[in-house]
């Protein structure tokens, strides 16, 4: 079946379906709806002066008249009865409502109702005849009507011959009492009611992460038969070049360090996770290891998420490594042809290497060393097909993640549960910032000015790039500090720039040029700023405790006193839970309490705060029912890859494929 062999798909409707990236009509079938307009006709009662909008049935007593505003501006209106009260009815830029309203017509409005000014601003006005009490979707096509699209939509399901690919299998859908594709589908499409619509998201939320951890428990799998290569380092070097580091090790360090070597020179190819708050000096042991996988004679390859922060890490080497005679590239987009053709011929001459990089590790034709050594710096901020990527590069290399979110241990065995988990609990140095909660309405401008006075600098976050209901997104006070702070460079920064644009603005931002950088909590992981000294948070309540604790972690990185002020809107229950941030900077306990107050959400947030991998998995999810799909996805590929059930072999099929793309293979 065809889009256009559908009653109401013309070629021009064909085409706007395309530009939204619906091309068949499974596409059409899972695009799902963003949200329900619940159709429910309330009393006046009810109705009268309610902060939400009501559907209320009357009858009008007049015919409408129309008032042309302006150009693009209309207002109709007209005396209608409601129940036994008569009310002025307004209605803007629906002119068209008066070739169809008639005096005695039954209608609907929904609307704002004031008894006591005798008034109603309606927002829509429907003949009863025409309006249908229920849940509809809302879809935003442009170019349909949402019930037009409904339709369509289930006309195209009624056609639809051939049996649904169902990638949970039946007796996991009968334990977990989850509705099968077909039911998703016309829940999804046609609800009759709240249950219809919870019975969608509870599916929906399964199977995304059900597919995620078939992949990691896939991945698992195969990891376990891989032998790996017991790499013989040279352990008085490794001792040699620990001791000549310019400070000492923490006893959380060494003991995360003395695991990971044990783990390069045994046979057992290494796949761990290296966690810890900024600071905690997660890097310098990744680095101890890459430098013992060189006295084993192998490349290592550090792949950072950005080049600003790929820049850095080979800055560090570059001095921490002076006097080893350890050659470090850095392999970035913006590297020269000759550069590249330079670190080709140390690969090309089997000269053990230390290689860092952005994603162009993967892409650049250089590299076809085969690393003993691959570390992912905030590994989060990858897909798995990238990481995936760049451990293919290696022959049976070892693999260790890196990661600022400190997660607690139950939750990053759900989440992370194909490979081993360390933690580093305790920063290098004392903590240098301090943490302040204030209302929004309290501001803090005078802080601003007065540490910008002092030649430092500022960042000031935002929770979203564009405006909501809730809050100012990055551009409007990006706006706004510009017009505030004349006298200084102000930048921006947000997830959807181009990386070399990031780059740029951190750049300038590193070096003064920028004093007062705009941002989202993209840069919660970035650049060391040793002369940012303030950062200011809008509406703090929007975000979780360890992405907040992340945040803070940006300022008091050199020789100056940090300060994080957190503003909020909200009561004192909100104010309660931002003050953990001023009495602990145990980035492991405030997870732990993200966890108890908030559910999964705050940390799969954090966690995706770079890419989202999770559409429908939100804070209502208990790690009880992350846990749950765990247990099914694990033993399912146990079955499969165990003990041979020829009956999963479709499902496992694409798995494979989705994991060959880097993609999923759930529907949206």
């Amino acid at each position: 079946m065809r889009l256009e062999t559908l009653k109401g798909i013309g070629e021009k409707r064909k085409q706007t379906l395309e530009d939204a990236g619906i091309t068949t009509v499974d596409d059409l079938l899972f695009y799902f709806p963003r949200r329900y307009d619940k159709r429910r006709i309330s009393t006046l009662d009810t109705a009268q002066d309610s902060p939400q909008a009501h559907y209320v049935e009357g009858v009008v007593m007049e015919r409408p008249n129309i008032h042309f505003i302006k150009r693009n501006l209309s207002r109709l209106t007209f005396r209608a009865m409601f129940e036994d009260v008569e009310l002025n009815v307004a209605v803007f830029n629906q002119h068209y409502l008066k070739r169809t309203l008639y005096t005695g017509a039954r209608i609907v409005a929904l609307g704002d109702f004031s008894t006591s000014k005798r008034s109603v601003t309606a927002r829509k006005v429907f003949l009863k005849e025409r309006f249908q009490e229920g849940m509809l979707p809302v879809y935003n096509i442009e170019g349909f009507s949402d019930r037009s699209f409904q339709n369509i939509v289930l006309q195209a399901l009624k056609e639809r011959e051939e049996p649904f690919f169902e990638a949970i299998p039946r007796e996991i859908r009968r334990k977990r009492r989850l509705i099968n594709v077909e039911e998703l589908l016309e829940k999804a499409h046609a609800p009759k009611n709240e249950d219809d619509i919870e019975a969608v998201r509870q599916r929906l939320a399964y199977e995304e992460f059900f597919t995620y951890q078939l992949k990691v428990h896939t991945s698992k799998h195969f990891h376990r038969k891989d032998a790996g290569e017991g790499k013989i380092y040279d352990e008085s070097r490794v001792m040699r070049f620990i001791r000549s580091l310019p400070f000492s090790l923490t006893t959380s360090q060494k003991e995360a360090l003395d695991t990971i070597l044990e783990e390069v020179g045994n046979a057992h190819a290494m796949r761990r996770m290296l966690q810890g708050d900024t600071g905690s000096g997660k890097t310098i042991v990744a680095l101890i290891a890459a430098y013992a996988t060189y006295t084993a004679g192998r490349s290592s390859a550090f792949m950072a998420p950005t080049s600003a922060l790929a820049h850095q890490h080979y800055e560090t080497f570059q001095s921490l490594l002076e006097g080893e005679d350890v050659p470090v590239y850095l392999l970035t987009g913006s590297a020269t042809s000759d550069y590249r053709r330079r670190a080709g011929e140390a690969v090309e001459n089997g000269v053990p290497a230390i290689y860092v990089g952005t994603q162009a590790l993967l892409s650049s034709k250089l590299i076809h060393a085969e690393f003993g050594l691959v570390v992912t710096d905030e590994q989060h901020r990858f897909g798995v097909a990238e990481r995936a990527g760049l451990k293919e590069r290696g022959r049976r290399a070892d693999v260790l993640y890196l990661s600022a979110t400190p997660i607690p241990r139950t939750f990053a065995m759900t989440l992370f549960g194909d490979m081993d988990v360390s933690a580093i609990e305790k920063k290098v140095a004392d903590d240098q910032v301090k943490t302040e909660v204030k209302q929004v309405s309290e501001g803090v401008r005078e802080e601003i000015e007065r540490t910008l006075s002092e030649g430092l600098s500022v960042f000031l976050i935002a929770p979203s790039i564009e405006d909501s209901e809730y809050a100012k997104g990055v551009e409007s006070l990006y706006e706004h500090a510009k017009d505030t702070f004349k006298s200084i460079n102000v930048g921006m920064l947000h997830g959807r720039m181009k990386e070399e644009d990031k780059s740029e603005v951190m750049e300038a931002f590193k070096n003064g040029d920028i004093r007062l950088l705009v941002a989202t909590t993209v840069v919660e992981v970035g650049i060391d700023i040793e002369h940012a000294a303030l950062m200011v948070v809008h509406h703090a309540e929007r975000l979780g405790l360890s992405q907040l604790h992340q945040l803070r972690g940006r300022v008091g990185r050199g020789r100056y006193m940090g300060k994080c002020v957190f503003l909020y809107d909200g009561d004192e229950t909100v104010r309660e839970r931002l003050l953990a941030l001023k009495k602990s900077d145990d980035g492991f306990a405030l997870s732990e309490m993200d966890l108890k107050q908030r559910g999964a959400g705050d940390l799969l947030g954090t966690l995706q705060s770079g890419r989202r991998r999770f559409a429908y998995i939100s804070f209502n999810h208990d790690l009880s029912f992350l846990k749950r799909i765990r247990d099914d996805a694990s033993a399912l590929v146990e079955r499969y890859y165990e003990h041979g059930a020829a009956g999963l072999a479709p499902l496992f099929k694409r798995l494979g494929k989705a994991l060959e793309e880097g993609g999923r293979f759930l529907r949206q």
